[in-house]
């Protein structure tokens, strides 16, 4: 899916990487920077896992190991044009799946999103909603 970034007037197109400084929360949900420590097994089943992938690009190539999940995080992490988030219950810290910005295209102001919710658990509870509204409406610029 595609989305405007228009409602970002001050997003930091010029940043060498695109991270996040500090975790963003509305109610439940919590989007902070996916790192190592998050390169689970619990991770890599959801990568495996048809139902949860059936939309999502890697279900062609899943990772084949932990390996792989921190390649890509690495990967995303010194991406000028993407930004990779965790998504995580606000009150347990669980992870319960990723949010991607990007490739960002500096030019027109868009970019692509792709989402994935691992946990089933947590599906159809509004998590999805709420981390495009958190995305869309951060001041990137003051990342620094």
């Amino acid at each position: 899916q595609r989305i405007g970034l228009s409602e970002v007037p001050k997003f930091n197109f010029e940043d060498a990487r695109m991270n996040l400084a500090q975790a963003m929360v509305d109610g439940p949900l919590m989007l902070s920077q996916l790192t190592h420590e998050h390169a689970t097994d619990r991770y890599l089943s959801w990568m495996h896992d048809p139902d949860v992938t059936r939309y999502h690009e890697s279900r062609f190539a899943p990772p084949s190991g932990l390996s792989d999940l921190v390649a890509f995080i690495d990967a995303c992490s010194a991406s000028p044009t993407d930004l990779l988030l965790g998504m995580f219950l606000s009150e347990t810290q669980e992870h319960i799946g990723n949010f991607k910005l990007g490739p960002i295209n500096p030019h027109h102001r868009t970019a692509e999103i792709g989402l994935l919710i691992g946990e089933r658990s947590c599906w159809g509870r509004g998590h999805a909603a709420r981390a495009i509204s958190l995305v869309t409406a951060h001041d990137f610029s003051a990342q620094g």
